[in-house]
């Protein structure tokens, strides 16, 4: 009844959670900072291929994920001087702990 689907929407959004995507904020331009990961990717061992020109899939030790950079609208942009991007990971598949270790590692370093 309603107390199992409840539970299990609450199990759902946990793991939800427990799989959150680790970001970061830089006023780096996109293709430099995906030339960057790749760099220090690279330095980790990390297969990387490219998914679009805002992105790229990685995997290690089976844990899959996406680095996407976005740019940030901001309100009352006359006042900007510089463009800020969202650097974003992603898990697709494999182990939460793992996927935040690799993934931090790098947000770190950008």
């Amino acid at each position: 009844g309603g107390l199992n689907s409840a539970a299990a929407a609450a199990a759902s959004k946990k793991a939800k959670f427990d799989s959150a995507a680790l970001c970061t904020i830089t006023n780096k331009e996109p293709r430099g900072v995906l030339r960057e990961v790749q760099k220090l990717f690279s330095d980790y061992k990390v297969l990387l291929r490219s998914a679009s020109p805002t992105s790229l899939k990685g995997e290690k030790n089976r844990v899959r994920f996406e680095i996407n950079v976005t740019p940030i609208a901001q309100v009352g942009k006359t006042d900007v001087k510089e463009d800020l991007y969202l650097v974003h990971s992603n898990r697709l598949a494999g182990d939460v702990v793992a996927f935040r270790d690799v993934c931090r590692r790098l947000l770190i370093k950008l």
